[in-house]
């Protein structure tokens, strides 16, 4: 009986091993390099296996594909048109194993946790950041001098209210508010998908900001097509989402009353590193910024199970499906990062606020987006910003400010990460869950900031640049008192 019982047990703790190593654990040593180019490139050590081998080198080609694309020189001209971007993938749903990618941590990253450590001058909130939105934007309807007329008064508004930075929405959806091989410009700028506003409106952006002293970043949602339709038709003529919907390639995808890319796609991740490359080659931005888009809300497992079916199918140690919808978006992040860098730029994301220790939070395990391995490993972001939009007295305990902050500022966080907040302004104005406070408290988002600052915050940003600017007495209150403290920490 005993001896039966120990083979029992033993059996138990193998088994349990088996799926620690394929869900939810990382296994992956790794040590960093440099190529005669710059690039950071990673070598995995040899107790590893085959298959994580493999996904080194996809993201390997992923990054040595988007540099080739820019040396020969495919990103310095504009068009509108994004039918040409149809031949530069491969129908290589076969042979690319279901755009198996893995998480890159550095192995020789300094884990520290910023509440225990001592403040500086410069870091007292000089990062103060104001999200600028698409639908904000005075583009629509307007020619190229009443444009930059306005941007200015925006821009010169956000730098007196005491802003040092604004995200600016350049690709919201899979469009652009700019010229772009790989994009159709945004229904926004004039009221048809696609139509051509007939100027750059991202030049004008920057220039506004530029003026007025500001760094300018530019804000995208990478997997996201659209969030009005679920009709291709309705896609700017030439949209390459318009083919990939009805290609059987299952590369873009109908989720809910939305289009989305499918992230596990080896083409659809060269396609936003490409994107990203264009902006980086052609324009003078401070930073690339994403905030808390990545794979749909709730999808279900059917979703990506064509790819995911290949990869286990070629694969002798499949990861489950959480983790590979992990590590696909993890390689993006990573080769984004790496982008950046190479442009000297910053890249940072703005992730929801839900979080916990046990990664039981939505972030993990509805969105697979692996937050914590971000802060906590050098290779993936240059600062977090945690959108913290609840007061303190929100009616569920673990979506109140003070709860969440106190986790994400104790998490653990790599020398160079930069820890930020996001504040949201916009509750002054809609009837939400914690109302009371969002609409009588005027020193609400002062408080909000200070507690952050005390617990190791070096930043914030206020969404958005509407509620900020609100000629409501109560806005214009809210958002002078929170100033006021964030003035006083330089004092």
């Amino acid at each position: 009986m005993k001896i039966f019982l120990k083979r029992a047990l033993a059996l138990i703790l193998t088994f349990a091993l088996v799926l620690l190593s394929g869900c939810g654990k990382d296994n992956m040593k790794l040590t960093a390099s440099s190529n005669q180019g710059g690039d950071l490139l990673y070598s995995f050590s040899e107790d590893n296996s085959e298959l994580q081998r493999y996904e080194q080198s996809l993201l390997e080609e992923l990054l040595s594909d988007t540099n080739s694309q820019l040396n020969e020189g495919a990103l310095t001209s504009h068009s509108s048109s994004t039918t040409s971007l149809q031949s530069d993938f491969s129908d290589d749903i076969n042979s690319s194993l279901g755009g198996v990618t893995t998480s890159l941590p550095s192995a020789s990253s300094v884990v520290t946790s910023n509440p225990n450590h001592t403040v500086t001058r410069d870091e007292k909130m000089s990062f103060r950041a104001l999200w600028i939105s698409y639908y904000e934007f005075p583009f629509w309807g307007s020619n190229e001098q009443k444009a930059k007329t306005k941007t200015l008064e925006m821009m010169t508004l956000a730098k007196k209210q005491g802003y040092t930075a604004v995200f600016c929405h350049v690709r919201a959806n899979a469009d652009a508010f700019y010229p772009s091989k790989y994009f159709p410009f945004a229904m926004q700028l004039t009221g048809t998908p696609g139509g051509d506003p007939g100027y750059d409106p991202l030049k004008i952006m920057i220039w506004a900001a530029k003026r007025c002293g500001l760094e300018i970043h530019a804000w995208i949602n990478p997997y996201r097509v659209s969030n009005v339709t679920t009709n291709p038709n309705e896609l700017a003529e030439g949209h390459i989402a318009r083919t990939w919907l009805t290609d059987g390639s299952n590369r873009a995808i109908i989720s809910g009353n939305g289009i989305y890319f499918n992230p596990s796609s080896t083409d659809v991740q060269k396609l936003i590193l490409y994107g990203i490359r264009e902006i980086l080659a052609n324009y003078n931005v401070d930073g690339i910024h994403f905030d808390d888009y990545f794979y749909p809300e709730k999808v279900s497992d059917d979703f990506d199970s064509m790819r995911y079916n290949a990869y286990v199918a070629a694969t002798e140690n499949p990861l489950c499906l959480a983790d590979w919808r992990r590590a696909n978006v993890n390689a993006l992040v990573s080769a984004v990062y790496r982008l950046c860098h190479s442009k000297k730029v910053v890249f940072g994301i703005s992730p929801a606020a839900n979080i916990s220790y046990d990664n039981s939070h939505d972030n993990y395990n509805l969105l697979y987006a692996d937050i914590a391995l971000w802060m906590r490993e050098e290779g993936y972001v240059d600062y977090i910003l945690p959108q913290l939009y609840f007061g303190y007295n929100h009616p569920v305990k673990k979506s109140r400010y003070d709860y969440l902050l106190g986790i994400w500022a104790s998490l653990p966080k790599h020398k160079n990460l930069k820890f930020y907040i996001g504040l949201g302004a916009y509750r002054m104005n809609e009837n939400v869950d914690d109302k009371e406070e969002w609409h009588n408290e005027t020193d609400l988002m002062a408080r909000q900031v200070l507690d952050a600052w005390k617990l190791g915050a070096e930043g914030f940003a206020v969404f958005s640049y509407s509620a900020s600017m609100s000629e409501n007495q109560h806005n214009s209150l809210q958002i002078k008192n929170l100033f006021d403290a964030v003035n006083s920490l330089s004092e």
